[in-house]
């Protein structure tokens, strides 16, 4: 837990004086790899270290279910030259507190990618760092969050170009219904004396009703002129002219209101493997609660 940007916080402190669950994984040969973590008690404290090997091509899936009051989570990730890594995260915990943190160290020509959904209720703090420490380093993270009732969400992405001819991508898409609230934070840095180097990030959150709420705050740090850095936010409502047209071509309200949503969290949820998507999309449909939005729906139209 030393070699990463940024420094030791309080969190990252607290979570190494008291995890009590160790993973290595240490990866030699292409593999494809599943984690599985059962959260039950009060408390949970969990450490997975991962490191792939030279020329090595790797996917993990890590699914983390059950429920418990608070649980404090950090992965290492380490990929040695000339790796790729496809990390993917299903979070199905149904209640509790949740504080994860996620860092990786990529090296020359090495490619790591963070994939994650997140569905807690509760209060959930996800950091995803990732340091490109080699020359032509590749590093791209993928959120797909949905808040309901009172849970809250702050979401923290940070990748830092350490080298020369890096290639780093941020994507979050997120909503939030009853009293939920977000912030969500990225940062893309690039150190002195690297150029060549080519970073974005985007941040979107759709609200769904009144009460609910999201922020969005993207940062750029940049010590170099010839880089391409770009960033953008979008925070938006339903929008009821979209889902009328959707039934202008024989949808039912229920349908229409489905395509659209699952239509918004399609750029992440391309990102995750088949035999993920079904599954995510059942979480999707089960946060919605069909009923309720309909409703909603009706009274915008009617209110036109």
């Amino acid at each position: 837990m030393n070699n990463f940007i940024p420094n030791q916080d309080k969190f990252t402190l607290y979570h190494s004086s008291l995890f009590n669950n160790l993973v290595i994984i240490h990866v030699k040969d292409d593999k494809d790899i599943n984690v599985d973590i059962g959260l039950e008690g009060k408390y949970y404290a969990d450490h997975i270290l991962i490191i792939v090997e030279k020329n090595v091509k790797a996917n993990i899936i890590e699914n983390i279910k059950g429920n418990c009051k608070f649980r404090t989570g950090v992965v290492e990730i380490y990929l040695e030259e000339n790796s790729e890594l496809n990390y993917f995260l299903i979070d199905d915990v149904s209640k509790g507190n949740n504080f994860t943190i996620y860092r990786g160290l990529v090296e020359k020509n090495a490619k790591l990618n963070l994939v994650s959904s997140l569905f807690s209720n509760g209060i959930n703090r996800m950091e995803n760092s990732i340091v490109m420490k080699g020359e032509n380093a590749r590093s791209e993270i993928y959120n797909i969050y949905f808040g309901d009732e009172n849970s809250r969400y702050d979401i923290y992405n940070a990748i830092v170009h350490g080298n020369r001819e890096g290639f780093s991508n941020m994507l979050s898409k997120g909503a939030v219904k009853d009293k939920a609230e977000t912030i969500h934070r990225g940062l893309i840095e690039i150190k002195k004396g690297f150029p060549g180097n080519n970073g974005y990030q985007k941040e979107e959150a759709l609200i769904l009703n009144e009460g609910a709420k999201a922020n969005a705050v993207p940062n750029l740090k940049i010590d170099n002129d010839d880089v391409r850095c770009t960033h953008g936010v979008t925070i938006s409502h339903l929008d009821d002219e979209k889902l009328f047209y959707l039934m202008s071509r024989g949808l039912s309200k229920e349908e229409a209101m489905k395509n659209y949503l699952i239509g918004y969290f399609y750029p992440v949820l391309s990102k995750f493997p088949e035999k993920l998507k079904e599954k995510i999309i059942e979480k999707i449909k089960e946060k919605l609660k069909w009923d309720y939005y309909l409703y909603v729906w009706k009274m915008l139209q009617e209110a036109r």
